[in-house]
C-alpha cells in the first residue's frame, strides 16, 4: 500500500493528495453554496466534512510518526558518525605529525 513505498513515491502519493485536498475544499464550498437553507443537504454536507477532517487528521499523524521515527535513528547516528569522524581525523593527525 502507499504506506509501503519508496519516498519518491510517497512524495508523490502526498502532492497527490494535497492537490486533492483542495479539490475537495472547492467541491465542498461549491455543495455549501447550493445547499442554501435545506438542512438535510447541510447535514450530510456536515458529514462529509467531518469524515474529510478526520482522515486529514489521520495523515498528519501518520507523517508525524514518520518524521518522528527518522528524528530517533538521526539523533543516535549522527552523534555516534561525529565521534567516529573526531577519532579518525586524530589518528590521521597523530600519524602525519608524529
Amino acid at each position: 500500500m502507499w504506506h509501503k513505498t519508496l519516498p519518491s513515491e510517497a512524495a508523490s502519493f502526498f502532492k497527490s493528495h494535497e492537490e486533492d485536498s483542495k479539490k475537495r475544499i472547492v467541491e465542498f464550498q461549491k455543495a455549501l453554496d447550493v445547499a442554501g437553507l435545506d438542512s438535510k443537504a447541510l447535514e450530510t454536507l456536515t458529514l462529509r466534512v467531518e469524515t474529510q477532517l478526520q482522515i486529514e487528521d489521520f495523515i498528519i499523524r501518520f507523517r508525524e510518526a514518520e518524521h518522528a521515527k527518522i528524528g530517533l535513528w538521526a539523533s543516535r547516528f549522527i552523534p555516534l558518525a561525529a565521534a567516529i569522524a573526531g577519532a579518525g581525523v586524530t589518528l590521521i593527525v597523530k600519524h602525519f605529525t608524529g
